[in-house]
């Protein structure tokens, strides 16, 4: 069990599922948390309710258990699967934290500085910005501090979407009142300082650099523009006295991101529109399968219809091609999902359907075969709820009335369970 050095307490996080809300989350167990007023933890929550930010990471619900053993306190957040920390993403890197070396004096040293391989700019600006946003919504729109701005703290999803994690974390663990305005413009000051320490270990790529904070930003202002060397510089100093003060040097930055973002929402929704697609043909499928080929104990006519005759050729037509010369399977991809979607829209378009022994042509539509899958799977489904209620009855030791659909089945013992 590791101690936490933002919370000061050891942790462990497990995946949990919400029964209530049935969804996976993260549960994170603070060993050995002392108890707090629940009033305070409750207004907390409730603030935090509101909190719907996609670069946020707020605490859902807390409470405390013995189930574990000892005195634990549970905070429960939203669950990003593939999820990594800045730490390790960022900040693990070997040969940063080797060439980051420091003198006896804990600076520094000149020939190592050369050799420090920095985070690219275009990558900085990009962290910087989501950060901005979080710290800028929590201050303005929640009107509370963060307090959790450290690299261990701060999620990573899909390499550059970055979650800070575990808000309101602090204030539920020790109790801070909610309405502790002085408390409130001291932690909100030290948010933009943490901010510039965070942005000093990006740039970096390890926590080395706070240990000699006017070489690294030495470091900072060689490598990279005038801008960005003089954000880190006014966010470490407490130069800025508020987030805004960073929104200037931001400047048509923000275009470029928000360019990125509208890019990366196009490829998702083609990705989803193609998953669309799948599901569909997906759906006619099974329906299909479902129909074909299926033996009716009770109704053993049900299966020579004329309509689940000319759906069994359609099967056919459809995946069961066969080469005119030779005979052998045909196997043709396209074939077989360019029919599926005319079936899907129900196109007016004629086909041949033709029996196995050769002897039967027929000429239908693709909307008429969707509409004897769409009879078929009708009754199907009507057969289904009533076996399942004559099924029901028998177990109840009711018998079935005269007028109850259940009588589509021919009588006898009621289908298995």
């Amino acid at each position: 069990i590791r101690r936490s050095a933002t919370l000061g307490l050891p942790s462990l996080c497990y995946k949990a599922y919400n029964a209530r809300q049935q969804q996976w989350v993260l549960l994170r167990r603070f060993v050995g948390a002392s108890f707090q007023p629940a009033n305070e933890a409750i207004a907390h929550l409730d603030a935090l309710k509101e909190a719907d930010h996609p670069h946020l990471a707020p605490v859902r619900d807390a409470f405390y258990t013995q189930a574990f053993g000892d005195q634990s306190a549970c905070l429960v957040t939203d669950f990003y699967p593939g999820c990594a920390t800045m730490l390790l993403v960022h900040c693990s890197d070997p040969m940063k934290a080797s060439s980051f070396q420091l003198d006896a004096a804990g600076r520094l040293a000149p020939q190592s500085a050369k050799r420090v391989p920095l985070q690219s700019e275009h990558v900085m600006w990009n962290l910087l910005l989501q950060l901005a946003s979080a710290v800028r919504y929590c201050h303005a729109r929640l009107n509370r501090a963060v307090r959790a701005l450290g690299p261990s703290k701060v999620l990573v999803e899909d390499k550059q979407r970055l979650r800070v994690n575990l808000l309101g974390a602090r204030e539920i663990l020790c109790g801070i009142p909610a309405a502790d305005e002085d408390e409130s413009a001291v932690a909100k000051q030290q948010d933009l300082v943490d901010l510039g320490r965070l942005l000093l270990v990006l740039a970096c790529g390890t926590p080395l650099a706070l240990q000699d904070l006017n070489a690294a930003m030495e470091l900072v202002g060689r490598s990279y523009s005038k801008d960005l060397a003089s954000v880190m510089h006014q966010l470490l100093y407490g130069v800025s006295k508020s987030i805004y003060d960073v929104m200037p040097a931001i400047g048509a930055r923000f275009f470029d991101h928000l360019c990125e973002s509208q890019l990366r929402v196009d490829f998702l929704e083609l990705q989803l529109t193609r998953q669309l697609e799948n599901g569909r043909l997906l759906r006619l499928i099974s329906k299909l399968s479902t129909v074909c080929e299926r033996e009716m104990p009770s109704e053993p006519s049900w299966t020579d219809s004329t309509d689940r005759q000319m759906l069994r050729l359609f099967r056919d037509f459809v995946f069961h091609q066969t080469d005119s010369s030779g005979g052998f399977p045909w196997i043709d991809l396209a074939h077989i999902v360019s029919c599926l979607q005319k079936m899907d829209m129900g196109s007016q378009q004629r086909l041949c359907l033709v029996s196995r022994d050769s002897q039967q042509v027929m000429l239908v539509t693709y909307a008429e075969v969707k509409q004897w899958l769409d009879s078929c799977c009708a009754q199907l489904n009507k057969l289904m709820e009533a076996g399942m209620r004559q099924q029901a009855e028998f177990y109840c030791g009711t018998q079935p009335q005269a007028d109850n659909p259940a009588a589509a089945w021919s009588e006898g013992p009621p289908p298995s369970a």
